[in-house]
């Protein structure tokens, strides 16, 4: 298990931050193209479910092991599953607590759902295609 640095025991907690509807600048937030499973074509979102989270929809993270992803932030992806317990270490959305998202039908990882009630999610761009 990796130990936890002083800095971070120490930090008061942030309160969690609000998820925002995307705007039509951002994203045209009435488009329902579905957002599918590349690897098995399962539709797991759509574009109207996009949303911002610290002002953004896309966003790059690093993981603690050196692992860089893209993700865009959504609502809802009801095609996807969150397994795994909620952890609250390294949380990118610093005040919620984060577990894995699947896809329902493989169950490739597809990102990662935040929140206790899967509040919303990050998926990772190069994980989902567009189309029908």
């Amino acid at each position: 298990m990796t130990p936890v640095p002083q800095h971070a025991r120490d930090a008061k907690p942030e309160p969690p931050p609000t998820p925002q509807a995307v705007t039509t600048s951002d994203r045209t937030s009435t488009d329902r193209s579905p957002l599918r499973c590349a690897a098995c074509g399962r539709e797991i979102t759509d574009q109207a479910a996009a949303i911002a989270m610290h002002g953004a929809h896309d966003h790059h993270f690093v993981n603690p092991h050196g692992h860089a992803f893209h993700v865009g932030i959504f609502a809802k992806a009801p095609g996807s599953l969150s397994v795994g317990p909620l952890v609250a270490f390294y949380s990118w959305f610093p005040g919620l607590p984060w577990r894995l998202a699947i896809c329902g039908g493989c169950q490739t990882h597809l990102g990662w759902s935040y929140g206790a009630a899967a509040d919303f999610f990050a998926l990772i761009r190069e994980r989902l295609r567009t189309g029908d």
